[in-house]
């Protein structure tokens, strides 16, 4: 049997949340989307896809297996078991924003980024984002 890899980007000529909707139930019938750890497959534009530490609104703009669980789960099975601790499941802003921080201190820590872009992250990158999560869990406290 041949191993097939492929990548699924939704892109709908004529967008609509209808359209969209369809597109994912399709995808979550039909394809099983795995961890990195689980099919050792990830993108090289987005090495930081590797760790799928922080969940949030998929990888900038990645499908991964967090969101077809999470999906699988309210299409189809609403019995089904996840992965994860379904608790993690939150307010998505919080989550992307985590996610932003991470990717910059990953950016930041990486031995081949070299010293301006280290610097970028620590002065720039790594502040804004810390100063939007702060933002939005204040906000979602707020709220709630």
């Amino acid at each position: 049997m041949q191993n097939v890899i492929c990548t699924i980007t939704l892109q709908v000529v004529c967008h609509s949340e209808k359209t969209e909707l369809q597109s994912r139930k399709c995808i979550i019938n039909n394809f099983i989307i795995l961890q990195y750890k689980q099919s050792g497959i990830y993108l090289n534009k987005y090495p930081y896809s590797k760790n799928e530490k922080f969940f949030g609104e998929l990888y900038l703009g990645l499908y991964n297996n967090f969101r077809f669980e999470t999906e699988y789960k309210k299409f189809c099975d609403p019995n089904y078991k996840t992965s994860f601790d379904d608790s993690v499941i939150g307010n998505l802003k919080i989550e992307y924003a985590l996610l932003r921080i991470y990717k910059h201190i990953s950016v930041l820590t990486n031995p081949q980024t070299p010293l301006p872009k280290k610097l970028e992250q620590i002065f720039l990158s790594i502040p804004l984002t810390s100063i939007a999560f702060i933002k939005e869990f204040i906000v979602s406290k707020i709220l709630k």
